[in-house]
C-alpha cells in the first residue's frame, strides 16, 4: 500500500506516515474516510483530544452496525459509541493496551468514563454512630455547630431551631435509656445481695420450724412453705453422684433431678455407722477431711439421699469410694 491512496467510490482513505493495521486487513467503511497521522492521544478530565491524528466519521455509514467490525460491535453498547470502539482499538494497536480490562489501566478507564459518562463510585459509611455513647458525642456536636454553620448554608433561625429541638429530643431519649440501664443494673445487684444474705438463712429457719411438733400441713399451707409436686417418685428416687479426690478435700458432684437438695453422708470403709455431713442444694460439695495419721491415706465411702419438702426421700444412693491421701 506504501504511501499511495486507495480510492473507493466517493470516499478516500489516506494514510500518511502511519499505517493502522487491524488483524491482517484494512478498515474501509462505506463513504467515510479514516485519516490517521502521527497518533498522539491526549485525554483530559472532560475531553478526549486527538491531535496529529484525524478520525473523520460520516454519520451515514458509521452508525450502522452492519459496517462495524465484530470486535467493535462486541465492545460498543449502541450505534452512537462506534467512535468509542475505534479509539479503544487505536490504543490497543499502538500502545498494546487491553481495552477489555479497564481496571488495570487508568488511561483506558478515563476514556471509558468520558464516553459512558461514568463517575467513580465511592462508598461512604454512615456518619451517625451505632453506639449510644458515640451518638451522644455526635448529637452534642451537631447541636452546637448547626447554629454556627447553618446560616452559611442559608438556613433560617426557625429552621435551625427546629433541628436543635429534634437533636435535643434524641439526646433526652438516649440519656433516659442510659439512666435506666444504670438503675436496672443497680437493682439487680441489690437483689442478688439480698438473696445471698437473707433468702438462704430464711430457708434454713423454715426448715427448722417444720420439725416443730406443732407444725401441720395447714400451717404450711397458710405460710406458703409447702412445695409443689415435682413429679418425683418419693419411694423409688435414687441420687446419682461422683466423688473425686482433690488436694485437701473430696469433691462430691451430684444431680438433683427434681428434688430440692441432697443429704450427704460419709464413713471410713469398714465402719457401720454413716456420719451426716450436710444438706446441699447446689453441686458440688467439698468434704474437707483431716487425716488421723498425717501422710497415711484413708479409705472413705459416700452415700446420698434426695430431699423434698425438707424430708429425706427415696432410696439410698449407690456407695462411692475414694482413697484420700490428704
Amino acid at each position: 500500500m506504501g504511501s499511495s491512496a486507495l480510492i473507493m467510490g466517493s470516499s478516500a482513505l489516506i494514510v500518511r506516515s502511519s499505517v493502522l493495521i487491524m488483524g491482517s486487513s484494512a478498515l474501509i467503511m462505506g463513504s467515510s474516510a479514516l485519516i490517521v497521522r502521527s497518533s498522539v492521544l491526549i485525554v483530559g478530565s472532560s475531553a478526549l483530544i486527538v491531535r496529529s491524528s484525524a478520525l473523520i466519521v460520516r454519520s451515514s455509514a458509521l452508525c450502522k452496525k452492519s459496517f462495524a467490525p465484530s470486535a467493535f460491535r462486541k465492545h460498543c453498547k449502541s450505534n452512537h459509541c462506534i467512535i468509542h470502539g475505534l479509539i479503544m482499538h487505536f490504543l490497543s494497536f499502538f500502545y498494546e493496551m487491553d481495552y477489555t480490562n479497564s481496571q488495570n489501566n487508568p488511561l483506558i478507564l478515563s476514556v471509558n468514563q468520558i464516553f459512558n459518562n461514568q463517575k467513580p463510585k465511592i462508598m461512604y459509611q454512615t456518619y451517625y454512630p451505632a453506639s449510644n455513647a458515640s451518638a451522644l458525642i455526635w448529637l452534642n456536636n451537631y447541636k452546637t455547630q448547626i447554629g454556627v454553620q447553618g446560616p452559611l448554608l442559608g438556613l433560617t433561625a426557625a429552621q435551625i431551631a427546629t433541628q436543635v429541638t429534634a437533636v435535643q429530643k434524641l439526646l433526652d431519649s438516649i440519656n433516659d435509656i442510659e439512666t435506666k440501664k444504670q438503675a436496672f443494673a443497680s437493682s439487680v445487684a441489690a437483689f442478688k445481695s439480698a438473696e445471698a444474705n437473707f433468702l438462704s438463712p430464711l430457708k434454713v429457719e423454715i426448715a427448722r420450724y417444720k420439725t416443730n411438733p406443732n407444725y401441720t400441713q395447714a400451717i404450711g399451707q397458710f405460710l406458703g412453705v409447702i412445695g409443689t409436686s415435682s413429679g418425683v417418685d418419693t419411694a423409688t428416687y435414687k441420687c446419682k453422684f461422683t466423688a473425686e479426690h482433690f488436694g485437701g478435700f473430696v469433691r462430691i458432684k451430684f444431680t438433683k433431678a427434681g428434688v430440692e437438695g441432697v443429704n450427704i453422708y460419709h464413713r471410713q470403709k469398714g465402719q457401720i455407722q454413716w456420719v451426716f455431713l450436710a444438706r446441699d442444694t447446689k453441686s458440688p460439695y467439698d468434704d474437707h477431711i483431716a487425716l488421723q495419721t498425717p501422710g497415711q491415706p484413708e479409705h472413705w465411702e459416700y452415700q446420698l439421699f434426695g430431699v423434698l419438702d425438707d424430708q429425706e426421700i427415696g432410696l439410698a444412693s449407690d456407695i462411692v469410694e475414694v482413697v484420700f491421701g490428704g
